[in-house]
């Protein structure tokens, strides 16, 4: 199975572009939007590791 050769560019396109519509890169629009929103709820999640780890820097540097 050969498949398209620009598929993932196109995906990325498409991705970048939450107005582009019909089946792009071999998703559809409510893939792309699936796939947008897990991406943000990771940079939410590693956002709020960081401040953790940060907070926990930070008292330990305070109680030793």
């Amino acid at each position: 199975w050969g498949g398209c050769p620009v598929r993932e560019a196109c995906l990325a396109a498409a991705m970048d572009d939450p107005t582009l519509t019909g089946v792009w890169g071999g998703t559809t629009e409510a893939d792309r939007d699936h796939r947008r929103m897990l991406a943000k709820r990771a940079v939410k999640a590693e956002a709020l590791r960081i401040k953790r780890a940060r907070a926990r820097a930070a008292l330990n540097t305070s109680n030793g």
